[in-house]
């Protein structure tokens, strides 16, 4: 009768203290709830005030706003995307470099602060925003990418933007969309990661554009691509095919140690006004149907990777100034 009494109260301590576990457990979850509501709540009210600030018509508001979504994006990596996505959108209004005769206003869609003449707020604001831009896209987000082979970036939208010595050296991006986009002053991507296909179509780059070092999965500067100075590509890695069908070199086009894993297409209609080098580019597919500029062909080495190679006295000098059409 005593061991049943003592296994009867051992059972209903059991019990007690189970029921006392899945309480606190209960009380637990309930409040983590609680709290992702509240942190969910002050991300939502510090992303609207910072968006709004982003439509102020003075600079330094602006400014402020820019900071805002950077700090939020930092700290909150679920968000990334999403403060991306405005910073691009913001880029993507509509620049103009010069203010109408006899006006006061600034470039953009802004109006001048009063009593400025200063139209170079926005420019400062432009520029920051690409800085902030370049910051998000190096930064390693927990259980959205790693710098591993695997990984992708964040992706961006700049489609018809007016990007001013744009800087995304090191950068991991995801998808990019720089269509129609107009470069001003140097363009830099060296050592940059691109995860998706990367869009460059009837983008103008108005000064010096570098892409050392870069790795694309899939790049499409298709349809009337302009390199009004020096197109630096040496030492890109072109995982998927690189076409350059349309595009218009007026500087030197420089592929020195790119490496071409796939197909390569530098014809229908490509120019090359400032000459091409490929100086040490190695093909890694020669048998593929290649559509090299003129004057250059592959040469096959023995362990079955080829190089481009000139052949003197073609149209093109590698250093020269001819053109192809």
């Amino acid at each position: 009768m005593q061991t049943a009494l003592a296994a009867g109260a051992g059972m209903g301590a059991a019990i007690t203290l189970m029921l006392a576990f899945r309480r606190q457990r209960h009380q637990e979850l309930a409040a983590r709830v609680t709290a992702h509501d509240a942190d969910e709540r002050r991300i939502t009210e510090l992303y609207a005030k910072a968006a709004e600030q982003l439509g102020s018509d003075k600079a330094a508001v602006r400014l402020a706003g820019l900071y805002a979504l950077e700090r939020l994006a930092r700290d909150n990596s679920d968000h990334a995307q999403t403060i991306v996505n405005v910073v691009c959108a913001y880029l993507r209004m509509p620049y103009n470099l010069t203010s109408p005769p006899g006006t006061q206003q600034p470039p953009g869609p802004w109006p001048a602060e009063s009593g400025s003449t200063d139209h170079d707020g926005e420019r400062h604001v432009r520029v920051t925003a690409q800085r902030v831009l370049r910051g998000l896209l190096q930064i390693e987000y927990p259980g959205r990418w790693h710098p591993t082979p695997l990984s992708r970036g964040l992706d961006i939208d700049l489609a018809g933007a007016t990007l001013i010595h744009v800087d995304f050296r090191n950068c991991n991006v995801g998808s990019a969309d720089f269509t129609g986009a107009q470069f001003l002053g140097s363009a830099s991507f060296a050592n940059a990661r691109f995860y998706g296909r990367a869009t460059f179509s009837s983008a103008h780059f108005r000064g010096s554009a570098r892409f050392g070092g870069v790795l694309f999965d899939m790049e499409d500067l298709r349809g009337g691509a302009v390199f009004h100075s020096i197109g630096d590509f040496r030492e890109v890695v072109f995982h998927g095919e690189a076409d350059f069908n349309g595009v218009t070199f007026h500087g030197t086009a420089v592929f020195n140690q790119a490496e071409f894993a796939e197909r390569a297409s530098f014809g229908l209609g490509a120019a090359f006004h400032g000459g091409i080098l490929f100086d040490g580019a190695i093909v890694r597919q020669p048998q593929q149907k290649h559509n090299w500029p003129a004057g250059w062909h592959v040469i096959v080495q023995a362990d079955g990777q080829g190089h481009p190679a000139y052949s003197a006295g073609d149209a093109l000098s590698p250093t020269g100034s001819g053109d192809q059409q």
